[in-house]
């Protein structure tokens, strides 16, 4: 089964109408082989990196990363589709080699993937956006053997919260990297007037912009909550001056005041959409049970008055909330009863489930606590992870679920046995393959004693 992919995490995202330009930070960037954009939530990393490729000539292969794209498979198969474009025979020669990865092993494919790379002719970019999410080492080992062997036409963009785990420091020296901090993508005292200036037409003084700047210090976040905050009022510099006076810039105060100028379907639709990673308006209509159209017709409001929401540039049909504009939902949505949470979880997985986004699903099952449910999708996805050498990745599924689930699911036993098998822990194996042993001869002990000594060396044998 091929990998079903999210366009949004492999498109850069589109951007916000107005957006103060910070392309000088990338002064000497095509000079440098790798770009590393490092600074905390908020402050306007993936933004500043949109809009300066969208001033390249060359390819930019855009790839968003969350926690599921620790699977090694998972993180490949976005790879390949993305370098597909400039390189048409990439997706089908390694498209089967990923599929044997379990037969042809880590290394070998990994010089095969490189060896791709090395012949693309074309300047290119791979920009891996939120970076921390990665914890797998092999990942990591991707990026360090890449830094070792690195194509002569690649350049690797790594936007991140924190410091990846790479050997940087060769590539410091010869002045093959180029680095961009916090500090450096803070707005200056001029960026601040520019901003306002093209948001909201108003002319702040200088006393205006020192409050900000003191209020701020520069974090972008937190001028574009300020700035949205007051977006329908009457924009006068007095009222601005006002605003600020009274404003502390806790950015829950700044949040509740967005969040209560918006309209009671769009307030309802921000708190029920902030538990999805990402989101389509197929799919809001689906959970939220909107006549058709209804959701489009939101994130259309959303997108044009800067709400914080990202699109997928191409085709604007993926959308994601700004992170830190989601955990403020999510905490307000805490408040909403559970029944009528766990409902919509339970509907964005029959979605998911329904169109192939079978990890999404299962995490939305769970979480709506439709345990069942999710079993069946983690049941129906062990052979395919099994012959994927993935089993380390299904067991992180299956162990979400809860034992007493477990417990009557045969072949989620067999496959936990298996996995741990894979993993050598020999000694923590053999009870699961005995559990599932002990299912089978409840469920077929009508169909007599050769049934159950058949399967009882089947499991003999792989134990």
């Amino acid at each position: 089964m091929k990998t079903q992919l999210l366009e949004m995490k492999q498109n850069k995202p589109s951007l916000p109408e107005v957006v103060v330009t910070k392309n000088h930070l990338f002064d000497g960037a095509e000079e440098a082989s790798v770009l590393l954009i490092s600074s905390q939530a908020g402050s306007g990393k993936s933004t500043a990196v949109s809009e300066w490729v969208s001033h390249q000539s060359k390819y930019v292969c855009w790839y968003t990363l969350d926690e599921w794209d620790n699977d090694i498979m998972q993180f490949f198969s976005y790879l390949i589709s993305g370098i597909d474009v400039l390189h048409p025979r990439a997706e089908e020669a390694l498209g089967p080699l990923l599929s044997a990865f379990s037969a042809i092993g880590y290394d070998t494919f990994l010089r095969a993937f490189i060896m791709h790379l090395h012949a693309i002719e074309s300047p290119f970019s791979i920009v891996l956006d939120d970076y921390h999410h990665i914890k797998n080492n092999q990942i990591h080992k991707v990026l360090r053997t890449l830094l070792e062997h690195f194509p002569p036409k690649m350049q690797l963009v790594l936007i991140s919260r924190e410091d990846p785990p790479l050997p940087l420091a060769k590539l410091r020296v010869s002045k093959k990297l180029l680095e961009i901090k916090d500090q450096q993508l803070r707005f200056s005292s001029s960026e601040i007037r520019v901003y306002f200036q093209k948001l909201l037409s108003i002319d702040l003084d200088d006393d205006q912009v020192s409050k900000l700047m003191k209020h701020s210090e520069g974090w972008i976040a937190g001028i574009q909550m300020f700035a949205l905050s007051i977006n329908e009022e009457k924009h006068t510099s007095k009222y601005v001056d006002k605003k600020i006076s009274n404003n502390t810039f806790i950015m829950e105060y700044l949040f509740e005041e967005v969040l209560d100028k918006q309209s009671e379907a769009v307030k309802s639709f921000l708190l029920k959409t902030s538990f999805l990673d990402f989101f389509s308006a197929e799919l809001c209509d689906f959970m939220l049970e909107y006549e058709p159209g209804t959701s489009t017709e939101i994130l259309s409001h959303l997108t044009r008055n800067n709400c914080f929401i990202i699109s997928s540039e191409v085709s604007s049909r993926w959308f994601r909330y700004h992170p830190l504009f989601r955990e403020m939902l999510k905490k307000r949505l805490l408040l909403q009863t559970k029944g009528e949470l766990h409902h919509y979880h339970y509907l964005a997985g029959q979605w998911f489930n329904t169109h192939g986004f079978t990890k999404e699903a299962i995490q939305q099952y769970i979480l709506s606590k439709a345990y069942e449910a999710a079993a069946e999708v983690v049941e129906l996805l062990w052979a395919e992870y099994d012959s994927q050498l993935r089993s380390a990745t299904w067991l992180e599924m299956a162990n979400k679920l809860p034992r007493e689930i477990v417990d009557k699911c045969p072949v989620i036993l067999m496959g936990v046995g298996w996995a741990l098998l894979d993993l050598g822990e020999i000694d923590k194996c053999q009870p699961w393959f005995e559990r599932s042993m002990a299912l089978y001869r409840g469920y077929h002990g009508e169909h007599g004693e050769n049934g159950d000594y058949g399967s009882e060396l089947l499991i003999k044998d792989q134990a």
